[in-house]
């Protein structure tokens, strides 16, 4: 019976468990990254006619925050700074929009607005990420 030496080669690599040992690894990178994606939260914040809810959040870095358009008039302008330019300093969704999302990799406080109601205005504090 003879083999060719890939195929030996193959076998042996089999036999010292060098094949399994990088399907193991390349799982584990797999599952680290689920698991460091599945750390992160998602907040909504809903603007209706009577402003943003909720107006104050707390969230640690690296969550994610979707706003939701539900006001009758549907000129919703997510921004940290009124300006014509975009993007800008902090976030912006540049546009009206119905739904927006930004992920928060830096901490601090961010005060936004509706620029289109510069009076409707709300806060998000990201916090330092903790571990469990």
């Amino acid at each position: 019976m003879g083999y060719s030496p890939i195929t030996l080669i193959f076998l042996v690599l089999l036999a010292s468990g060098c094949v399994s040992d990088q399907v193991s690894e390349d799982t584990t990178k797999v599952g680290e990254a689920v698991e460091e994606a599945s750390e992160s939260n998602a907040y909504m914040v809903e603007y209706t006619d009577s402003g943003f809810a909720p107006d104050t959040l707390l969230i640690q870095q690296g969550d994610t925050v979707r706003w939701i358009d539900s006001s009758e008039e549907k000129e919703l302008l997510v921004t940290t700074e009124y300006s014509s330019m975009c993007p800008v300093e902090g976030f912006s969704s540049c546009e009206i929009v119905t739904d927006y999302n930004h992920t928060f990799n830096e901490t601090g406080r961010y005060v936004y607005r509706n620029s289109n109601k510069l009076n409707d205005q709300a806060t998000i504090t990201v916090q330092p990420k903790t571990l469990l």
